[in-house]
């Protein structure tokens, strides 16, 4: 294990890595969302991007990388890391971290990124921030710090965690919520193999089944309008003509956590940093305070119109277009006009 001490010259530490599971020849999207934003943060600060990928059987991944912004792929492709099993992959990546020494490595805050990436902080005896909503980077005292920015007071503000004195700095990003990048199919370059073995004493878990997971016919991610409601519905029968109004302009129903929570809606509705990340065409959203644990999940939609009954409520400063009324009676008026 490689240990970081206060006050030990970390000068020598480099680089952003973005850490990624190759299952079945293909990683993440969210892999890609994390390149990108790495990639920006690089260039600015002058700092190598390097994926690392961990699995079996990889060709196809290796390089779509070098796409979206990778400077550099380094890879351990051995049978025993063919499923994610915890123990295995943070061995693996606890060598690698050790050799290479990342300034700063990056998760997907996905199933295996979210159980990977605390087990490499505390073998590493390093901080990590998770779910972050973004990532900026900053020269404080000399030194380039990767700033983590999350939510904080119940989603009102939006502060930058800072790990100033042990590396690497850790952080994982939820998918979605990182712009993804165009990729540009003419950059490639010659990925880094890495010898390390696995033995099968190091594999504490096994996949015995996989099932294939069933898309939701219905799912909200990929609706290009939705009409949302809050606490601004007093009650369900008032927060249900939502639906009425989404069949008249062709869209999903969505929530926010406290409506969910109400039992009004299932869970697979709710928007937000504790739910689903949608970015979607149009988006109305009705009775909602504008918290950022909401709007954190309404990624740069075309158009955001908002009705609110309090003129000074937060949500009126990222939408588009705001409307100062009683939600329940600007939508009965709305669902009038459309009707005729």
């Amino acid at each position: 294990m490689r240990e970081v001490r206060i006050g030990e010259d970390m000068s020598t530490d480099t680089g952003i890595w973005v850490v990624a599971h190759s299952s079945q020849d293909k990683v993440p999207q969210v892999t890609f969302e994390l390149i990108g934003k790495a990639k920006a943060l690089g260039t600015k600060f002058d700092e190598k991007v390097t994926a690392a990928i961990i699995g079996h059987g990889m060709k196809k991944s290796l390089l779509q990388p070098y796409a979206y912004g990778a400077d550099e792929v380094i890879y351990v492709d051995e049978e025993n890391l063919k499923d994610y099993d915890a123990n295995s992959y943070a061995n693996v990546l606890e060598v690698l971290i050790g050799k290479y020494k990342p300034a700063s490595v990056l998760f997907g805050a996905d199933s295996v990124g979210r159980d990977l990436a605390p087990r490499i902080g505390v073998r590493l005896e390093t901080g990590i921030s998770a779910d972050c909503i973004d990532l900026d980077m900053d020269i404080i005292d000399g030194a380039k710090l990767l700033m983590q920015k999350k939510p904080y007071l119940n989603g009102e503000v939006v502060v930058d965690i800072l790990c100033k004195e042990r590396r690497p700095q850790m952080a994982t990003v939820k998918p979605g919520m990182l712009e993804l990048v165009k990729p540009d199919e003419s950059k490639s370059g010659t990925p880094i193999r890495e010898e390390v073995k696995v033995n099968d004493a190091e594999i504490l878990t096994r996949i015995i089944k996989s099932i294939p997971r069933v898309e939701c016919e219905n799912d909200i991610c990929k609706a290009d309008v939705i009409v949302a409601g809050g606490r601004g519905f007093k009650t369900k029968g008032d927060f249900d003509r939502l639906q009425e109004l989404a069949d008249l302009i062709g869209g999903m129903v969505g929530a926010t956590r406290p409506i969910v929570q109400e039992g009004w809606i299932s869970e697979e509705f709710q928007i937000g940093q504790s739910g689903k990340i949608v970015k979607p065409k149009l988006y109305i959203a009705f009775g909602i305070s504008g918290a950022v644990m909401h709007t954190g999940g309404v990624i740069k939609p075309g158009t955001f119109i908002a009705v609110n009954e309090n003129p000074e409520a937060p949500i009126f400063n990222v939408a588009h277009y705001g409307v100062a009324g009683d939600c329940k009676d600007v939508l009965a008026s709305l669902i009038e006009t459309l009707k005729k």
